[in-house]
């Protein structure tokens, strides 16, 4: 049977491909279209970093059943000769990538019509599901971007005509976009990772920390600055921007609108010790979320909290024992040694010995000393 490759329009798909790159539900579309372009019936983008892990890769279809994938990552990938003869097009040209038809004579002397139609994978994977001829685009792994093997395969039915001269043009009018469009996203890709990790970090420390962008809007707080506007306190957001009450805010906006940052003590409502306020510019990408890039990074102390160590972090630190670690935690969690030793049903003079014991480990003299010496680390246990 006769496929026609339709009219569409090459610019369109090549948008459509960089579109994708920026956004992941583009990619059905723009299958779609390499199948309306190519006289496709089925097309697949595979990711495919490593056959030895069962739990790796990616699969994005038009026209394919998603069940598929399973089967293809568990066994019949392994059995894919016509990746395999891919690969050896690869070694013999000298190329890391590339467009492959198997209707072409090149491809022929590597894998012909009657071996494809004779293998394990075509007679119980493919066929089955009424494939034929193939043909595609292989856009190499680049490790330094953290991009696998990445495979688009179109397919057309067993009975129509082989896939053109045409179809590999089209094709190599589009792979050198495809590439640069999969390089992007995976760039794209290892940005979020970063800014996630870093986020993540941020997360962890006993500071508030407030990322404002070039506007004064806030676009992220981590989870100690979160904490710290709940509390309702003497600081706020409103209408996307840090506030604070009363004549307390004129200094807060001062110290936020200066160039080179500034630093002062925001006074709360309560009567609870200042807030120590450090604003400073923010530099790199890092901490860039999507469109918004912090301009200005505030650091709030609050030094009424306390941090929160998990005891098992307590004994690697210091070498405490399981019951040291326990009162040490106790005690940063504001408890007594009264209350310490009710709870655990001891003697006083027990905590108050392994109280003694924690002091002589951590070099410290005295209980305050040693609250200071763990609140100075700065973060907290997940």
């Amino acid at each position: 049977m006769r496929r026609r490759q339709s009219g569409i329009n090459p610019d369109r798909l090549i948008d459509l491909i960089y579109d994708a790159a920026f956004d992941a539900d583009v990619w059905p579309d723009v299958l779609r279209a390499v199948a309306e372009a190519t006289g496709g019936t089925n097309v697949i983008l595979l990711t495919w970093p490593d056959f030895a892990d069962a739990n790796c890769g990616d699969w994005r279809a038009h026209e394919i059943d998603p069940c598929m994938f399973g089967p293809y990552r568990d066994y019949y990938g392994r059995l894919d000769i016509a990746e395999r003869a891919y690969k050896e097009w690869l070694r013999r040209t000298g190329r890391r990538s590339g467009v492959f038809n198997f209707d072409a004579p090149e491809f022929q002397r590597l894998l012909s019509r009657e071996e494809f139609v004779g293998s394990a994978i075509y007679n119980e994977f493919w066929a089955p599901q009424g494939f034929g001829g193939l043909a595609g685009i292989g856009v190499a792994p680049e490790p330094r971007l953290e991009m696998p093997q990445i495979y688009l395969s179109i397919f057309r039915r067993p009975h129509d005509d082989a896939f053109s001269a045409a179809t590999t043009q089209t094709l190599q009018t589009l792979a050198p976009h495809l590439r640069r469009a999969l390089h992007l996203q995976a760039r794209l890709a290892q940005h979020a990772r970063t800014a996630e990790g870093a986020l993540a970090a941020l997360d962890r420390l006993t500071v508030g920390v407030a990322l404002l962008d070039d506007a004064g809007r806030v676009v992220h707080l981590n989870a100690a600055a979160e904490r710290i506007v709940r509390q309702g306190d003497g600081l706020a957001v409103v209408e996307g921007c840090l506030k604070a009450p009363g004549r307390c805010d004129r200094p807060l906006q001062a110290a936020l609108a200066a160039p080179k940052g500034a630093a002062f003590a925001l006074q709360r409502p309560s009567g609870l010790r200042d807030y120590l306020i450090v604003v400073t510019p923010a530099r790199g990408d890092a901490l860039a979320m999507g469109r918004h890039r912090p301009a200005k990074i505030v650091f709030i102390t609050d030094s009424e909290t306390r941090p929160v160590l998990r005891e098992e972090l307590l004994r690697q630190l210091w070498r405490l024992t399981a019951a040291e670690a326990r009162v040490a935690a106790s005690l940063l969690d504001g408890l007594s040694p009264k209350e310490i030793a009710d709870r655990d049903a001891v003697s006083e003079a027990t905590v108050r010995t392994q109280i003694r014991a924690i002091l002589a480990k951590t070099g410290t003299t005295r209980q305050a000393d040693f609250l200071r010496l763990a609140a100075g680390l700065g973060f907290q246990s997940a």
